[in-house]
């Protein structure tokens, strides 16, 4: 019993260790490679968005170093990202990045309720990091949202006759709402005896109000109209339809919305003219009547008149075009032999008022391939994004294009509040950037654009035979990485260049060939590539040279040094010669 406990405890800690080598192998793979130590680092450009519901490639994820320098992946990196408010907006689950690669790019999407944010981003292997997103209401709408009903009243009991009814979102501030997405409004007639209502209309994306028309039934009376949608108050409207009367004598000017956005757009259908007896009851034309339409301020709201209104009819409907900017009109309509009317129409929201250009990297790597690095937001006057009002041409200007390129024009679609700049790194230093176009303030960013530093390693050996044929091998890296396609040039002085690579393989190495021609020789490798700066290293070599043999003898199959066969004699003779004169001396001794 007991050893089967010690066998599941043994199975449970071999699977806790299995998931921690999981977990830890990029870190143990930074660590055995010799690696320096990274981290995520998080940007969110631009800062602030508009909370619209819509989606903005707005999250930058960069390696660096723990000086803040941009660093290849040195593998394949699965980034995780959180955001700490999701009412405010959700972040893209998991982002990669590219072995080789300093970044990359997530999305956010935006919620419809404003408010503050923590986006961070983690990895296994590298130091975490985190950075501030904020969302603001667009076009200064807040909520709770509400929808508003406004509706042509009174009608005619004519059965078959239709009316005009438009659905409009605002704000708790009155201001219209654009719809980031199509919103479908649920509609009910309170007594459908009188008149009938369609069961729903949709508010199409970009727009703030959806027109529709209901019909008369054929019998007097009031209806409310009552609109209904998720995420606003309900809004309605009363209709009154009410039997035919006498002679026009006046005219009834009804405004379909009152309240327009500031975006320079036609809006059909506006201004409903009516026919009224002098009891204020529905009149019908005994000839046709030309009604003319007038605005008090063309530039907050241009009316476009005349309109007629035919022979047996109650009304006629004009249109309007409203201005890019907010402001007021007294909408008029007058006819000969009728009193004239008129009514406040009122333009009103956020306006575009300039551009704001933010590089989303502080480092940008040197590296020559095209970077969506800057980006361009409208802005209204006080600095909140607001959606364009109209098609922009931005104008792009690069104060120094040898360090880097920006495109000459881009588009910001009507609707749409950002753009991304594509930007093209080519030498290192600071470049400053302008965005401009016509009716907006311009903006100018600077960006650092940095050439990173390549690692040069010579592999020779140290010393040869003088005359001797050798390879060397120089290795070129980034950040613990291979560089490959790095431009390599060889000078060698007192050794003869015999071949050598002028590119780096997949590796990172390239090779040569010399043939050592002094006793010293110094072997100098430059690398250089697009987007680093140069490296440059040495290496001498040294040669052996060979020892010169005396001459020899061959004595009886043996090579003697002729200098040890001299000196050998030299000996013999010596002793031969002291041997007579030592015999010589005795004999002369003895005689």
């Amino acid at each position: 019993m007991h050893a089967g406990k010690r066998s599941s405890a043994l199975l449970v800690a071999l699977i806790i260790l299995m998931l921690l080598a999981t977990l830890l192998e990029p870190a143990l793979v930074i660590m055995a490679e010799g690696l320096q130590p990274l981290k995520l680092a998080v940007y969110v450009s631009p800062p602030t968005l508009p909370a619209d519901g819509r989606a903005y490639a707005c999250v930058y994820v960069q390696v660096q170093d723990l000086d803040g320098r941009p660093c290849p992946a040195p593998f394949k990196v699965n980034v995780t990202l959180t955001s700490s408010n999701l009412e405010v907006g959700t972040v893209q689950g998991e982002v990669v990045i590219a072995e080789g690669e300093t970044f990359a790019v997530a999305s956010f999407n935006t919620t419809n309720k404003a408010g503050l944010t923590i986006i961070t981003a983690s990895a296994s292997g590298f130091m975490s990091g985190s950075a501030f997103l904020t969302t603001v209401n667009p076009s200064g709408a807040s909520p709770p949202f509400k929808l508003n009903v406004y509706a042509q009243s009174p009608v005619p009991c004519e059965a078959g006759l239709s009316g005009a009814i438009v659905v409009e979102a605002v704000g708790s501030n009155g201001l219209p709402l654009p719809m980031p997405k199509d919103i479908v409004v649920f509609l009910a007639s309170s007594n459908t005896t009188v008149v009938d209502v369609p069961s729903f209309v949709v508010i199409p994306a970009g727009a703030c109000y959806a027109r529709s028309s209901f019909n008369v039934k054929g019998a007097p009376g009031r209806s409310v109209v009552t609109a209904l949608a998720d995420g606003f108050l309900p809004g309605s409207a009363e209709v009154v339809v009410a039997r035919a009367g006498g002679e026009p004598s006046k005219l009834l000017l009804t405004l379909t919305p009152p309240v327009l956005a500031p975006d320079g757009c036609l809006h059909e259908g506006v201004i409903q003219v009516q026919l009224l007896d002098s009891a204020g009851l529905p009149a019908k034309a005994t000839r046709d009547v030309h009604v003319y339409v007038s605005s008090s301020n063309p530039e907050a709201c241009a009316a476009l008149g005349p309109v007629i209104v035919r022979r047996g009819e109650f009304f006629a409907a004009a249109s309007v075009k409203a201005g890019l900017k907010a402001g007021e009109a007294l909408i008029t309509v007058a006819a000969s032999g009728l009193e004239a009317a008129s009514s406040l129409l009122r333009v009103v929201g956020s306006t575009p008022s300039r551009l704001a250009l933010y590089a989303a990297l502080p480092l940008i790597p040197a590296d020559g391939r095209p970077r969506n690095v800057l980006v361009v937001q409208v802005q209204d006057e006080n600095g909140a994004p607001v959606a364009s009002n109209r098609e922009l041409y931005v104008r792009l200007t690069s104060s120094s294009p040898r360090v880097g390129q920006v495109p000459a024009l881009l588009v910001i679609e009507r609707g749409a509040s950002t753009v991304t700049v594509p930007f093209i790194p080519a030498l290192p230093g600071v470049v400053n950037v302008t965005a401009s176009t016509n009716g907006l303030g311009p903006s100018t960013t600077s960006v650092e654009v940095w050439a990173p530093s390549l690692s040069l390693s010579i592999e020779a050996p140290s010393t040869v035979r003088l005359n001797q044929t050798f390879s060397v091998r120089a290795r070129v890296s980034y950040g613990g990485l291979p560089v490959e396609g790095a431009t390599v040039e060889w000078t060698a002085s007192g050794a003869q260049l015999v071949a050598a690579e002028g590119t780096t393989n997949a590796d990172g190495c390239a090779t040569a060939t010399l043939r050592q021609a002094s006793e010293k020789a110094l072997l100098t490798v430059r690398a250089s590539k697009p987007g680093f700066s140069e490296a440059k290293s040495s290496k001498s070599i040294t040669a052996i040279l060979p020892v010169e043999r005396p001459p020899s003898i061959n004595v009886l199959g043996l090579e003697v040094p002729a200098l040890t066969l001299a000196l050998a004699l030299a000996i013999i003779v010596v002793a031969l010669v002291s041997t007579y004169v030592v015999v010589k001396l005795r004999l002369l001794r003895r005689a």
